[in-house]
């Protein structure tokens, strides 16, 4: 199945979900609305610094923050900002910043436009953005710095994945071992 089919839902049946900290959304944390929506749904993230680990499986969803630094999902430390496994994803207009690992995408087919990922560190792989497990991601504006990992400081492909980077800012990123921008086996 090629990407766009995948991504692709009958508009009729996709549904919008807000998030607002304040409650004045549908949910006040991002992953309360991942939980919720369906196959197809956008969810759009209003400005403010959302501190939780989210975690997606299984769905095709389109998440949109309001912008980069203005809409902010922060982790706690511990774990991956974000973490995608075997689903559908377009990510655009925010910031992911503050864990072991921006963003991990496992078995993921979709896109990212206009994010910023930094100051995650501690991950063995991509310190930003890890891309596994036959995922194909075209990416776009992206802005990865200040990402530390075993390798792949910025971000780390792996040989089943692949990836189409487009206008992509890559700096000030560490590994160590190898690939401190990006590393791709």
């Amino acid at each position: 199945m090629n990407l766009i089919a995948l991504l692709m839902v009958p508009s009729s049946f996709a549904a919008t979900i807000t998030v607002n900290a304040d409650g004045s959304g549908d949910y006040s944390s991002v992953q309360s609305a991942v939980d919720a929506a369906s196959s197809g749904d956008t969810i759009q993230v209003a400005s403010g610094t959302y501190v939780e680990n989210v975690s997606v499986s299984t769905k095709t969803l389109y998440i949109e923050g309001s912008g980069v630094g203005a809409t902010v999902i922060e982790g706690d430390g511990s774990s991956t900002v974000l973490s995608v496994q075997g689903a559908g994803l377009n990510l655009a207009h925010l910031t992911l910043s503050g864990g072991t690992q921006g963003l991990a995408l496992s078995g993921v087919l979709g896109s990212i436009s206009t994010v910023e990922i930094r100051d995650n560190e501690g991950a063995e792989f991509g310190g930003g953005v890890g891309i596994s497990n036959s995922s194909d991601m075209n990416i776009s504006n992206l802005t990865l710095e200040g990402n530390g990992a075993g390798n792949g400081g910025g971000l780390h492909l792996d040989s089943s994945s692949t990836a189409e980077l487009t206008d992509c800012r890559i700096a000030n990123n560490e590994a160590l071992e190898s690939g401190g921008g990006v590393y791709a086996t």
